[in-house]
């Protein structure tokens, strides 16, 4: 499924970056790779990994010990699963190395208004949660907007359009040429609308 590309913020030097979060970890699982595709998308080696071989991690890059994970790409996003509580994570603890930052997907730093105008009380809840997080995880947390966590639009027509696809050949009934023209159109967009019109850094 397409969903929409996240893009870091600065990267001035080799990032190891933790990511977790208040939410599923199949969700993280596709925030990670989300990521992992804008910070490609700028120029950068980039790669996912996770601790647990299990089957919603069969997308990244490097899994199981991280005694053997190559950590000599620009980015490696260590995907550390729903965040349990102080500084425990749901994939176990995080691989004795020194990291850069942690980004973590929480509702909280969703926007009320919108990304550009934050109101006082929602700017002071993101910097408590920040500077709680940080000193559990014990490194530089970023609060993340779940709600950037979606499927591009057209990906999200498509799912919705399968149903009646469905319904057509289950009764032998031919589809519709106008759905079948919508649903070409939707798949020769080639996933350009991941890309939201106005970018949100994650930090």
């Amino acid at each position: 499924m397409k969903k929409r590309i996240l893009y870091p913020g600065k990267i001035t030097g080799k990032e190891l970056i933790l990511v977790s979060g208040s939410i599923n970890s199949m969700y993280l699982t596709a925030a990670v790779l989300s990521l992992q595709q804008g910070i490609k998308s700028m120029g950068y080696s980039c790669v996912a990994c996770t601790q647990n071989p299990s089957r919603y991690s069969t997308e990244t890059d490097q899994n199981g010990d991280y005694s053997t994970f190559d950590l000599s790409n620009d980015v490696t996003l260590f995907n550390m699963g729903e965040y349990v509580e102080r500084g425990n994570f749901r994939e176990g603890d995080p691989p004795p190395i020194i990291y850069t930052r942690c980004v973590f997907f929480s509702p909280l730093a969703n926007p009320s208004i919108s990304y550009f105008h934050r109101p006082a009380w929602e700017l002071e809840i993101i910097a408590e949660t920040e500077n709680l997080l940080t000193q559990e995880i014990g490194v530089q947390t970023h609060l993340a907007p779940e709600n950037l966590l979606r499927p591009a639009a057209s990906e999200q027509i498509l799912l919705e359009t399968a149903n009646e696809v469905l319904y057509y050949l289950e009764r032998s009934l031919p589809v519709p040429q106008e759905l079948v023209a919508l649903r070409k159109l939707l798949y020769e967009i080639e996933g350009l609308d991941q890309i939201p019109g106005l970018e949100k850094e994650l930090w």
